[in-house]
């Protein structure tokens, strides 16, 4: 949500009236503190990664439970015995994971609830017909919905951007595009629900609902700069977040653009791969020939994406194996790590990463100088952390180009989500859709060109 999650109001949802009663007869939870808690579990935004639960750090805990910050900095507050407080008293069966600050996890805790719970949960925001406030207990009120959509519209219009940063000028007009204008999409959030929960089961399948719930609260992604990156993301859940296959329910009618063999192609040219780069050239798209090389089903090239992404954004061998074997199976992490291709790669990122460290930092596609000092990490997490700005900044450089033409249509063209290396794409008039598609992909391959990038904007219609 556009404004501050951490707050009773700010995840004080509305859920069905018959879920908040289950919760209430099955537990002892008695106090607006324990609802609060519950309810970052439940909902909240900060998440992991992998495993999807809610990120438990002893700031956040701090902040749900109002401990003074001062307590944390003085080594005094420990965010586990309070966690442990709270399982006491109210009953919860609560599955808790260690951090790790070696390998950047953070602490994470998730509910076990029982079948007929875990159930109500997951119809509980959407296609209810007796609603409440998670919270507060009171009942659906229209007057205040139509309170906080005009606070949220408010917050997202008017998030705060740096017009010192290459993102602002697209961040801001992406923010700034009238809710209205996504109404059709929020039309089809039951279709999207009924999808997942016939198609999807377990982890997956909870958490596409829970960003499903959030989007029929506010749909509207909002965008923010982020420190150490050129790349745009957004704020909390949001469409961004959901599975390929399900934001096509979503944005039914609108064109995708994705920018064919993005990161591979930057890093082969940055890092000096020619025999990579034309490779890619001569396959057209290397997904094809991928998922033949790893025996991969169609259907999994959302998840080698990210095992590619992984790779090219710099995680360690140890942990990139352990994404594969999460994402696609332990069988499929031998296959890619003996590829030719993820050989080269890995040698070129690493002779990259020693160019970073010998230099002190990166010039980015902006021709500016990014130091290792600048970044706020430490060793190895800093040549990481820069090694992804450089590649993410030329991604940017290339996809802005598309935005500009979009934003000089006159709100012909419009874009109802960016994901990076791609964006969804709503024309006004069908008639002019074709010529409009022409200008945006010529103006990318002509900005891609300038770095002797062989990229191009590849369009399916959702």
């Amino acid at each position: 949500m556009p404004y501050l999650p951490l707050t009773p109001e700010g995840l004080d949802v509305l859920v069905s009236r018959t879920f908040r009663e289950a919760l209430s007869s099955s537990f002892e939870i008695r106090t607006p503190e324990d609802w609060f808690f519950l309810a970052y579990l439940l909902f909240g935004t900060f998440r992991d990664d992998d495993n999807g639960a809610a990120v438990v750090d002893r700031v956040s805990v701090a902040n749900l439970f109002g401990v003074e910050p001062k307590l944390i900095t003085q080594g005094l507050f420990r965010s586990n015995f309070l966690i442990a407080e709270f399982a006491t008293r109210t009953g919860l069966q609560l599955h808790l994971t260690n951090s790790n600050s070696i390998v950047g996890k953070a602490r994470t805790c998730r509910i076990v609830l029982n079948e007929h719970l875990q159930s109500l949960f997951e119809q509980c925001q959407i296609g209810q017909i007796e609603m409440v406030y998670f919270i507060s207990g009171k009942s659906f009120s229209e007057r205040e919905e139509q309170r906080r959509r005009i606070l949220r519209a408010d917050a997202r219009a008017n998030f705060p951007l740096s017009s010192l940063r290459p993102n602002f000028a697209v961040g801001t007009a992406l923010n700034r595009q009238p809710p209205k204008s996504f109404a059709p999409f929020v039309k089809r959030l039951t279709q999207a629900c009924e999808y997942v929960s016939t198609t999807m089961s377990g982890d997956k399948r909870t958490g596409q609902l829970r960003i499903l719930s959030t989007l029929s609260t506010f749909f509207p992604p909002t965008y923010k700069q982020v420190r150490n990156s050129e790349r745009l993301f957004t704020v909390g859940d949001s469409a961004a977040y959901l599975s390929s296959d399900v934001r096509d329910i979503l944005f039914s009618g609108t064109w995708s653009a994705d920018l064919s063999n993005a990161h591979l192609v930057i890093a082969a040219r940055l890092w000096g791969l020619d025999d990579l780069l034309n490779l890619i050239e001569e396959k057209g798209s290397i997904w094809p020939y991928l998922m033949c090389e790893l025996q991969l089903p169609i259907e999994k090239k959302p998840e080698l994406k990210k095992v590619i992404y992984a790779t090219v954004y710099g995680k360690p061998v140890p942990q990139l194996k352990g994404q594969i074997t999460r994402e696609l199976g332990r069988e499929f992490t031998e296959r890619y790590m003996l590829l030719p291709m993820t050989a080269t790669l890995l040698e070129g990122r690493e002779q990259h990463m020693d160019g970073i460290r010998s230099n002190g930092g990166i010039t980015d596609a902006y021709g500016k100088f990014h130091a290792l000092t600048d970044t706020g990490e430490k060793g190895e997490s800093a040549v990481r952390t820069i090694l992804s700005r450089e590649v993410g900044s030329y991604e940017f450089k290339v996809m802005s180009a598309a935005a500009e033409i979009i934003r000089g249509s006159n709100g012909q063209v419009w874009i109802p989500l960016w994901l990076h290396d791609g964006i969804y794409v709503k024309f006004r008039d069908a008639a002019r859709v074709e010529n409009w598609k022409l200008k945006i992909t010529e103006a990318v391959a002509l900005e891609s060109s300038k770095y002797g990038m062989p990229l191009k904007l590849v369009w399916e219609l959702s």
